[in-house]
């Protein structure tokens, strides 16, 4: 923990630093970013293997990046993140080049774009963690350290990207895209998908979940609870693809999102496994305006104008996800979160779990309560 608190000062030592730039060359823009992220867990049950209360506290992200822009048609950004034990890793970098309006294409270390949730920055999320469907294909949207060629492109009423990627141990094709059809002023609804075609790997699969608690890795005494047994075919795993389905809407304060995903595992000689998941999340903006909509991207991004004492947002998410001839999970978070809409921002969530694989206690239900306070440039 002294080491995380180390790491912490440093990194908000830094954080005005991105902001107080100095001006750019007439031939180039570039601007800095930075996010740090404190986060503290408390969860019992199935959350622990033996079922009694367990609490962590832990630096979660600190992350910080540089784009630059010499030319209409030329960019490039890298991002470097530090972890609580103070190991720096290239998060992203890469090159991108726009030949016409609403085209981009970009190589190096950048991941892929799938899904609606995956797609939005890590701080925007609604919740504090993403929804535990993710748990079932953890690096879908990541490029895990390897190496892409990705394009995007939008027009009026849509966004679509493809690309292809070198996760290190083993290669992956991804695309998305999004129907946007325009209701005007204060209104959004998108409508879309998302195809993963993952190659051969040579590996032990053990599907687990966290159930929404990420605080369940970082405590010694967490429990994953399975949703498959551990396989290993003899022949390896000669492949994968994953579906996703989106959909969302936002009306004023008033915000709607629904995703399905889908996963098949094919092995060697062996029988295919099937996973699968859905999540449902409302939300409600309590002050200020509705959160800010990207049709470039397609993605949801940080809160509008706050009110007097900054803004408040409500939101409940339920998550259900399961393995075919395997074990399933139910998850139910509220949320309350803060932010002035510029630079912090505070949540709480509680959760209420359930899994179909026991603890050594054998419990099958768990209730967890998680804190965030976050500061972005």
């Amino acid at each position: 923990m002294r080491r995380t608190a180390g790491v912490l000062a440093l990194a908000l030592a830094l954080l005005p630093g991105a902001r107080a730039a100095a001006a750019p060359p007439a031939c180039c823009q570039w601007s800095g970013s930075a996010l740090v992220q404190v986060d503290h867990a408390r969860f019992d049950g199935v959350h622990t293997r033996n079922g009694d209360a367990a609490a962590v506290s832990w630096l979660r992200r600190a992350e910080f990046g540089a784009q630059a822009q010499w030319s209409r048609a030329w960019r490039a950004a890298a991002s470097v993140s530090i972890d609580g034990d103070g190991q720096v890793t290239l998060s992203s970098a890469h090159l991108g080049w726009a030949p016409a309006p609403g085209l981009l294409l970009r190589a190096g270390r950048i991941d892929p774009d799938f899904g609606l949730e995956p797609s939005t920055g890590a701080g925007r999320l609604f919740g504090i963690e993403r929804s535990a469907i993710w748990d079932l294909a953890p690096d879908a949207a990541s490029v895990r350290g390897g190496l892409g060629l990705r394009i995007d492109g939008h027009g009026r009423g849509w966004h679509a990207s493809a690309g292809t990627y070198d996760k290190r141990d083993h290669g992956a094709l991804a695309a998305r895209a999004v129907w946007l059809p325009d209701l005007g002023a204060g209104r959004v609804l998108q409508l879309g998908g998302s195809l993963a075609l993952a190659g051969a790997r040579d590996e032990t699969q053990r599907p687990r979940t966290r159930l929404g608690l990420r605080g369940v890795s970082e405590h010694e005494a967490g429990h994953r609870p399975r949703l498959a047994s551990a396989r290993a075919p003899a022949g390896g795993w000669h492949g994968e693809t994953l579906w996703a389905i989106e959909a969302a809407w936002q009306q004023g304060p008033a915000t709607l999102q629904a995703e399905a995903l889908w996963r098949q595992q094919d092995a060697a000689g062996a029988p295919a496994r099937d996973s699968h998941g859905l999540t449902l999340l409302a939300a409600w903006t309590l002050h200020g305006g509705a959160r800010r909509h990207d049709p470039r991207r397609a993605r949801f991004g940080a809160p509008g104008a706050a009110g007097d004492w900054g803004h408040w947002e409500v939101f409940a998410r339920a998550d259900a996800l399961a393995v075919r001839d395997g074990y399933g999970a139910r998850v139910q978070t509220l949320g309350l979160a803060w932010s002035d809409a510029r630079v912090w921002r505070l949540s709480i969530n509680a959760h209420r779990a359930e899994a179909d694989d026991v603890n050594r206690a054998g419990d099958r239900e768990g209730r967890g309560l998680a804190l965030r306070l976050q500061a972005m440039y």
